[in-house]
């Protein structure tokens, strides 16, 4: 907390009031609205967020009709971070979340929480914890029901940004013109970005040594990562900026279990879902959010036993979404199994880097995440190796087995054997 009492730099108590007061009479459609009081706390813990800080934000005050006023609200603002900056730039990543809260989401419908306010440098939203929405415990994975729960939205919100694309295109111009790829891009991040995915290389490297059986599977995988490590970031970039196909829509670009809040009703069944934290928001295949949310956010057993099922589950949805919005039966037949296969087989490396990259923020205990802040990538990339080296432990080597095997049995033929096939261009 600052000097002033206020957990945001450079903002009083009486700022927070008056803002707060300015942004909620807008919001509530209320213009004698009175704010009395607002009180900060912290919005989040250790390892929740990595590029901003979450304020939460109590307000008490009266409405214009006489009745009394009281909500939360979760203020978020970019964290500044030496380790982060110099790997993608923030001010760009709070660009892309407030275009999705004005622009995006009022389109979409009720997938995130509502915006009272946004700039590019703060988003101020409802607090869905007060409504009873929360997040589950990253380092137990999601079970079944959740997985399915959470496949269903993201099949949903697919579906939307498919269905403005082929029925106002003009519309889905207008939704899509901010949105820019924040990974795999050239510019003057793009040397650190490329020197951290190698070490990320070099760590799973590092759990594939240990892990046993040595089977043809791991010895395979092993071998093309040890053959690749050097140019990995570069064969994942054509994925994510070669010109857009006729079947890519807004993705969320960041699904995994800390940006997942479900809603439980009092006999613990899930009710509703929001996903939070739009900073990655991409133009691209919807395969890139599956994979992206199964390797790193799903038990592992679900991977193992279930994974055929939940991608039935997930194609079924997207395909009774895209039919309840009238999007044409001609263009529907386009979006058979075939098609989602190809999509696959595209971008499956993608879903085994993510996932094995994963295994550190999903299982981190407090002292890792105390040390990661203290390395400074930019400077000494080789600490930062030394640190990913330092936290392996068992539960992370049975994780990364897990996501080999299954990308080997699931993946491999046509990926490993034939590299990453050039994208083809579709109107």
């Amino acid at each position: 907390m600052t000097e002033n009492g206020s957990l945001i730099p450079n903002r009083s108590p009486e700022e927070t009031i008056k803002q707060f007061q300015t942004y909620l009479r807008k919001y509530e459609n209320d213009d004698k609205l009175i704010i009395h009081e607002a009180v900060d706390k912290p919005g989040s813990k250790l390892g929740d967020n990595y590029t901003s800080l979450m304020i939460r934000t109590k307000v008490v005050g009266t409405r214009g009709d006489g009745s009394p006023y009281s909500k939360t609200f979760m203020t978020k603002i970019i964290q500044p971070n030496k380790n982060i900056s110099s790997i993608i730039n923030l001010s760009e990543l709070f660009h892309i979340e407030k275009h999705a809260y004005t622009k995006v989401l009022p389109v979409f419908g009720p997938f995130g929480p509502s915006c009272i306010y946004a700039d590019e440098n703060t988003i101020i939203m409802e607090d869905l914890a007060e409504k009873g929405y929360v997040n589950c415990e990253r380092r137990n994975y999601l079970d079944l029901d959740h997985t399915v729960f959470a496949l269903k939205k993201l099949a949903k919100f697919h579906a939307v940004g498919l269905g403005i694309k082929f029925n106002n295109p003009k519309q889905f111009d207008t939704l899509t013109s901010d949105i820019k790829e924040m990974i795999y891009r050239d510019d003057s991040k793009t040397a650190v970005m490329r020197s951290c995915t190698e070490s990320y290389m070099k760590s799973i490297i590092q759990y594939l040594d240990i892990i046993e059986p040595r089977t043809e599977a791991v010895e395979t995988i092993k071998d093309y990562i040890v053959t690749n490590t050097e140019k990995m970031y570069d064969m994942l970039r054509p994925l994510f900026v070669s010109p857009k196909r006729r079947y890519e829509t807004i993705c969320h670009g960041d699904p995994w279990t800390n940006n997942l809040l479900f809603l439980h009703n009092n006999d613990g069944k899930i009710i509703d879902l929001k996903l939070v934290d739009y900073q990655i928001l991409r133009y691209t295949s919807v395969t890139t959010d599956f994979l992206y949310f199964m390797y790193s956010s799903v038990r592992s057993s679900l991977i193992e036993r279930s994974f055929e099922s939940l991608v039935k589950i997930y194609h079924n949805e997207l395909l009774n979404e895209l039919r309840r919005l009238h999007v044409h039966e001609k263009i529907l037949a386009e979006f058979g199994a075939e098609w989602l296969e190809a999509e696959f087989k595209i971008y499956s490396l993608y879903g085994l880097i993510i996932g094995c990259a994963f295994i550190n923020p999903i299982l981190a205990e407090e002292d890792e995440l105390k040390k990661f802040q203290t390395i400074n990538f930019m400077e000494d990339n080789l600490a930062y190796e030394n640190y990913l080296s330092s936290i392996m432990n068992q539960k992370k080597c049975e994780r990364v087995k897990t996501i080999v095997l299954h990308f080997y049995k699931r993946f491999h033929q046509g990926i490993i054997d034939d590299d990453i096939e050039p994208i083809p261009v579709t109107d």
